[in-house]
């Protein structure tokens, strides 16, 4: 009988340990979500870089590589690119953390690609040659003004930045 006893006692014993273990890692996986929850608010904390990530980012990735695709090649899917220039259009209009200076240049660096599209859709003639330049330069000296008033931005901000040979900016703000 003591034997049975025993057994009972070790297995209860056991069965004690293995729902202390499960309650264990219940408890360290809340508050490992807890700590990752803080974090996630902790980078949403900073507006001025949700807008830059969303706006900059946007140009630099989308605006300017069809800008060069067009000038380079001028072999591309122009009603897509038609359709995302009414989308870069929206989403500038859209920001909820607007910089005007900033949005202004972006606007006009899409209405330039929209004006150069439609006219790269045109007949050549040596009127429209002139104005595809005059739009290259326009493109050119909006995309430096837009670089400037980044830069602005990240030292109204005190971020820490880089320019690297290429244009990009690489920026931390503080914390």
């Amino acid at each position: 009988m003591n034997n049975k006893w025993s057994k009972l006692a070790i297995r209860s014993g056991v069965l004690v340990m293995l729902v202390s273990a499960v309650g264990g890692g219940v408890y360290l996986a809340e508050q490992k979500s807890e700590i990752t929850e803080k974090k996630q608010v902790e980078v949403k904390d900073n507006p001025t870089d949700l807008y830059l990530q969303n706006v900059y980012g946007t140009y630099l990735k989308d605006v300017v590589p069809r800008w060069n695709e067009l000038t380079d090649k001028r072999n591309m899917d122009y009603l897509k690119t038609k359709q995302l220039i009414g989308d870069w259009k929206d989403m500038l209009l859209s920001q909820e953390q607007t910089y005007v200076s900033l949005n202004q240049l972006l606007m006009q660096q899409v209405n330039t690609l929209e004006d150069f599209l439609k006219l790269t859709q045109q007949d050549e003639t040596s009127e429209q040659r002139k104005s595809l330049r005059k739009l290259s330069a326009d493109f050119t000296e909006g995309h430096q003004k837009v670089k400037e008033t980044v830069l602005s931005i990240l030292e109204e901000y005190k971020a820490d930045y880089e320019v690297f040979s290429d244009g990009s900016i690489e920026y931390v703000f503080p914390q």
